[in-house]
């Protein structure tokens, strides 16, 4: 259902595939601007699609024709809480990643962490899961 639901965003938005550029008019700029699915996604404060995009390996800093982030189209849309868990998503840089590599992570993040509390530094890194089976969401 989940890359269904991604299709059918990509043609309602008018997107080709999920790193197809199109251009646009946002807000009240006078001029389109090229953005990118992930910043349809933002402004439309779609978490669900966000997180399919990201667990696709879609950039998360991804910039428009005019230099701005997902998160700054996500923050000028907001209003009130409506866009709180994409802005959540986006300013924790959360990476979506599959078991394998996650655990290649973690077990990284480990042997660096290990490495400076032995030079009398400490260093943290929180994990936790993701709702889907195979995914599992890092924040450093």
């Amino acid at each position: 259902m989940d890359s269904e639901d991604l299709e059918m965003f990509l043609y309602v938005n008018h997107f080709n595939s999920i790193c197809a550029p199109r251009a646009a008019w946002l807000g009240t700029r006078p001029e389109p601007e090229t953005i990118y699915p992930i910043h349809a996604a933002a402004v439309a404060g779609s978490a669900n699609i966000l997180r399919l995009l990201l667990k696709k390996g879609v950039d998360s800093e991804q910039l428009t024709s005019m230099g701005r982030s997902p998160l700054d189209l996500a923050e000028e849309a907001n209003h009130g809480e409506s866009h709180e868990e994409v802005l959540n998503l986006l300013k924790n840089k959360v990476k979506i990643l599959n078991c394998k590599s996650a655990k290649a992570l973690m077990e990284q993040a480990a042997n660096d962490a290990a490495e400076k509390q032995s030079a009398k530094r400490t260093s943290t890194a929180r994990f936790f899961l993701e709702e889907d089976d195979d995914l599992i969401c890092l924040s450093f």
